[in-house]
């Protein structure tokens, strides 16, 4: 019986699977996209919300404006919790009276965010 897809006896003892026809052979194996894993690898690593930081980073003049963006940078993103640094005290509260503002921008970028914190950060700058 050596049919298709049927598994034959070598004379040592040893099987060999014959391909199927019609169908591929390792669709289970198959390579994937590195970007369809890095979300999973982002969180197995204990960075959960690191690529959509990357992409708010990205997008951050387009998204708050060009004023905003030269004082302002997104620090960390979890759980839709975004946390901002940016360069002086008088930006903080400029940013904190605009929160309600920014929150509903990025809402509308399909931007998942709840909730935004402000802390002052003039020694790191835009580390992105």
């Amino acid at each position: 019986m050596n049919g298709v897809g049927l598994a034959t006896v070598e004379s040592e003892g040893r099987g060999r699977r014959q391909p199927t026809q019609g169908r591929r052979a390792r669709s289970a194996g198959e390579p994937k996209k590195v970007s369809a894993s890095l979300a999973s690898a982002a969180s197995i690593m204990g960075a959960d919300g690191a690529l959509e930081l990357a992409e708010l980073a990205r997008r951050w003049a387009a998204l708050v404006g060009d004023d905003v963006a030269a004082h302002s940078w997104p620090v960390s993103l979890k759980n839709g919790a975004l946390a901002l640094g940016t360069d002086h005290h008088a930006w903080a509260s400029e940013l904190r009276l605009l929160s309600g503002d920014l929150v509903a921008r990025l809402r509308a970028a399909d931007i998942d965010i709840a909730s935004l914190t402000v802390q002052v950060s003039p020694w790191e700058g835009r580390g992105w």
